[in-house]
């Protein structure tokens, strides 16, 4: 192993590249039952894979905050620069990605017989998707790639906190996170429905469910960097037994165990339906399962674990835009009389070679940057 990839590695947290892992499976298949599943008998095991998003949410959060702390730069200059390196870490896979789903849309609008096949046309109403403008509330005019709100949302939000961040430092970790974070969360809890449709407010945008949302847990997760930093936090662990860390990872797993029983549960079950508002309650539950992991309670990892984790984060990375293109011609596959398990199969046998073409395509990339530098 070089040099550099021990570095890598050294800097890596590995329990967070491997929840990124299963956190992004956890996405990709709520997408195969909420595109289809949904009307169908076969029992909907990832009703709420949406928390998925909730997770990469916190965990931006809490990077934001920890790149904040170290800068020396000015509020907005520092803002600029988070902006222009979460653009160019997702550029190349994300407007891959579009080109690939922007194809499969007009293939399949071909083979269904539906839709319009003007492409000029088409590719003019998708400008808003290109420039991550999809938050402010311009009609969605072409559909080419499902998971741009995220990114959109991110940057949106990054742009909102990083001068705080930088302007306040740990004022803003300590104080005016955690109190956005609560603000937007009752928000989400007291205008609920705006989840189940997200073109209420304004029409063509996810304003309230991916503004709003990512507003608070990215908010709760710069609070996550506050307390394993504090004093109590690093002083505890810093003079407990191995008996008591083992405690402590019981009570991690358990809560862990809890955020994915909610995430897989059926949505139909004895009493009814879970509403949308226990969503806040999870989020909070998988912040506190955050805590000790971010804080590097577990860090006694072997070294080839570590390698497996990061290839899984890594993988994780692609994925998330991979499945897109899956589902520009999901209606295709939708529309043959497949079992559930040949769909799932199909979905992930697609999704994971879209993930090497993407990591290919960005590798070299790379290495052709790194070439021109020099």
């Amino acid at each position: 192993m070089t040099d550099r990839n021990m570095t890598l590695l050294k800097n890596k947290n590995y329990s967070i590249e491997f929840l990124r892992f299963l956190f992004c499976l956890v996405i990709i298949h709520y997408h195969l039952f909420s595109h289809h599943l949904w009307f169908t008998d076969f029992p909907n095991i990832f009703a709420r894979g949406y928390m998925g998003d909730e997770f990469f949410f916190l965990i931006s959060g809490f990077f934001l905050a920890k790149a904040a702390l170290k800068s020396e730069k000015k509020p907005f200059d520092f803002s600029v620069e988070q902006l222009l390196r979460r653009i160019k870490k997702i550029a190349i896979p994300y407007y891959v990605t579009w080109i690939l789903c922007f194809i499969g849309q007009h293939i399949t609008m071909y083979v269904m017989g539906t839709g319009d096949y003007d492409i000029l046309s088409n590719l003019g109403n998708s400008i808003y998707e290109l420039l991550f403008l999809e938050m402010f509330g311009f009609k969605k005019g072409f559909y080419s790639n499902d998971v741009g709100w995220f990114f959109s949302a991110l940057l949106i939000v990054t742009f909102v906190l990083s001068p705080l961040a930088v302007r306040f430092k740990e004022g803003f970790t300590r104080y005016f996170a955690p109190l956005i974070a609560l603000f937007s969360y009752g928000l989400l809890s007291l205008h609920f429905d705006y989840l189940f449709d997200p073109y209420k407010l304004i029409s063509g945008s996810f304003l309230m469910k991916g503004t709003i949302r990512a507003l608070a847990a990215v908010s709760l997760g710069a609070f996550l960097h506050a307390v394993v930093t504090s004093e109590g936090f690093t002083s505890f662990f810093g003079r407990v037994s191995q008996s008591t860390r083992r405690i402590v990872l019981l009570i991690d797993l358990l809560l862990w165990g809890l955020v994915f029983a909610y995430v897989i549960l059926p949505q139909s079950f004895g009493t009814g339906e879970l509403t949308v508002q226990l969503d806040y309650i999870i989020t909070f539950v998988m912040a506190a399962a955050l805590i000790p992991v971010l804080g590097n309670v577990f860090s006694a990892q072997k070294e080839s674990a570590g390698k497996w984790a990061l290839s899984l984060g890594q993988f994780a990375f692609f994925a998330y835009f991979g499945q897109a293109v899956f589902y520009s011609v999901d209606k295709i596959v939708y529309d043959q009389p497949f079992p559930v398990w040949l769909m799932a199969l199909i979905l992930d046998l697609s999704v994971f070679a879209v993930t090497m073409l993407l990591w290919f395509i960005s590798s070299k990339a790379k290495h052709a940057r790194k070439c021109t530098s020099r």
